[in-house]
């Protein structure tokens, strides 16, 4: 039968002759079965400012270690580690709007690692927008003209600006994206919705 992924098996031998008479046993030792190689999963719990790489156990039993990391930039550098038994790994103090890459390897019982497993990539959130001293620079009969701040958002962060006559912005009357941290974004032919 199939030998489990990283347990620890002891061994003996003891030979037989041709009147099926047997040898005292020789305790050969022991040793541990290398560890399954961990598989990708998804994200979780993602923040602006930290994330949850997930993976499944790759059917190794409780106990086994894995050592999970992140990278800003696929891995010429390791931005953090982290060393576990759980199928997963927060990651805190991650910068906003910043995509991260992930890998994660398993650890046996005998300190062999796998090979790494990865994780795949995903990005923290962006911080919503915050209100400028003024709003509003222009409004005429059928534009308006818009600005706000960054709030912490890095450049190259998306901002998508809606205009509706409606509070609860169904239908949109209008709508516009810029890359522009701190915008000022012209709205020309509102139509009422």
């Amino acid at each position: 039968s199939s030998l489990i992924p990283n347990v620890t098996y002891y061994f003996q031998v003891r030979a037989r002759n041709y009147q099926s008479v047997y040898s005292s046993y020789l305790n050969l030792g022991s040793t541990a079965t290398l560890a399954a190689p961990p598989a990708s999963s998804l994200f979780a719990l993602v923040s602006t400012v930290s994330l949850r790489a997930v993976w499944t156990n790759g059917g190794n039993p409780d106990g086994t270690r894995f050592t999970a990391e992140i990278s800003n930039d696929g891995f010429s550098s390791v931005l953090a580690s982290s060393l576990t038994v759980n199928a997963y790994a927060d990651f805190l103090s991650l910068s906003i709007n910043a995509t991260y890459y992930a890998r994660v390897k398993a650890r046996n019982w005998n300190m062999t690692e796998t090979n790494y497993t990865d994780l795949g990539s995903t990005a923290t959130l962006a911080m919503p927008p915050s209100s400028s001293i003024s709003t509003f620079t222009f409004v005429g009969t059928s534009s308006a003209t818009i600005q706000w701040q960054a709030n912490g958002n890095p450049q190259g962060t998306v901002y998508v600006v809606e205009a509706s006559n409606f509070m609860a912005f169904a239908p949109i009357a209008s709508s516009s994206r810029t890359l522009a941290t701190q915008a000022l974004k012209t709205f020309t032919h509102i139509a009422r919705g």
